[in-house]
């Protein structure tokens, strides 16, 4: 799929679809800061003007650039630069990627069940 911005060394991080100026052809592009929640993609193979994707899907598992470190079962939550991170008490509107399948320290691709949801607050 043709690419909306450079992804040279994306790989192993999550992107997601965007209309193209003009056509409205989807192109891939690079998340939001903070990410929102929707359609997310692992980008697989990138050369920097088209890229590879793949979907998040409960079927399979994928892997995904980690930032910090994480244990098995955590929920993994998605960052701005495409990586995921465990958090214990993530904000209200994160955005969950899935559930670690192994430990991982910073900078792996970890192993990751797919189940996206976004995380809301409750009050007590």
């Amino acid at each position: 799929m043709a690419v909306g911005e450079d992804l040279t060394g994306y790989e192993g991080k999550l992107a997601t679809l965007a209309g193209a100026a003009g056509t409205g052809a989807a192109r891939v592009k690079k998340l939001a800061d903070p990410p929102v929640f929707g359609p997310l993609y692992v980008v697989a193979d990138t050369d920097g003007v088209n890229a590879a994707l793949l979907p998040l899907s409960p079927g399979y598992s994928v892997r995904i650039a980690l930032t910090g470190a994480c244990a098995v079962g955590d929920a993994l939550f998605v960052n701005a630069d495409g990586s995921v991170s465990a958090a214990e008490t993530p904000d209200a509107g994160a955005v969950c990627a899935g559930f670690a399948e192994e430990p991982g320290v910073d900078g792996q691709a970890v192993r990751v069940r797919p189940c996206l949801c976004q995380w809301q607050a409750v009050a007590q």
